[in-house]
């Protein structure tokens, strides 16, 4: 007998993650203070999150410095050719965000 619930099914799929960190951050942090920081966290999330979008990616949460991005879902690949097309993507996305993102003045 079925429910009338709503369910959540398991799932298993291919996906690519990308985590960043910037180096560095703890000692830059303490030398701009936290409206500096601020600003500079604020400036490298846009641009990440920009890069992450623009290259077919999903921000699946910021942590801190760190950015969590996906690559693979929501809509799910099924072929080896569009697993390793999302793991080429995370590999732009990388160098997209190496180019983008600016030290702190």
């Amino acid at each position: 007998m079925r429910s009338s619930k709503a369910e959540i099914l398991a799932q298993e799929v291919t996906a690519t993650v990308l985590f960043t960190d910037l180096k560095g951050y703890s000692s830059l942090s303490e030398l701009l203070g936290p409206s500096g920081v601020m600003d500079w966290l604020n400036e490298y999330m846009n641009a990440t999150t920009r890069a992450v979008i623009d290259n077919g990616g999903v921000v699946h949460k910021y942590f801190g410095d760190s950015v969590m991005a996906v690559f693979g879902v929501p809509v799910i690949r099924t072929t080896e050719r569009e697993i390793k097309r999302d793991a080429i993507n995370a590999v732009r996305c990388a160098l997209a965000m190496e180019k983008s993102v600016v030290a702190p003045q």
